[in-house]
């Protein structure tokens, strides 16, 4: 199976690939029954493209969530201040939980601006 027809290509997508799977989605139970019809030539195919040893595995997914646009990254967090670091102090809490919290993060604060400094 060299090539699948366009319009199941066009009904499927990877969604996840880890270490020992690979998570094929299938816009519908017909053309994921299909591929699973060809799991084994599909296997073959992609161990002949791409190496390791990956499981398929074969999902049915509504259409509409294919389409779905990839999710986005959150920008990285800006830097805190030296100024800002130095300035959380919690001597003034009466919780003891919240005070501790308040230092723990205050103390991880100082140790990462450490490093990037």
């Amino acid at each position: 199976m060299q090539q699948l027809p366009e319009d199941i290509v066009d009904s499927v997508r990877v969604i996840n690939v880890d270490h020992a799977e690979v998570v094929i989605a299938a816009a519908s139970g017909q053309i994921a029954n299909f591929l699973r019809l060809h799991v084994r030539e599909l296997t073959q195919q992609f161990h002949e493209t791409f190496g390791g040893n990956r499981k398929l595995a074969i999902k049915a997914m509504p259409a509409s969530l294919l389409q779905v646009e990839s999710r986005h990254v959150a920008a990285r967090p800006k830097p805190v201040s030296r100024d800002a670091i130095n300035g959380i102090d919690a001597k003034w809490i009466e919780d003891e939980k919240l005070k501790k919290a308040l230092e723990s993060l205050a103390q991880q604060l100082k140790n990462s601006n450490s490093r990037t400094d």
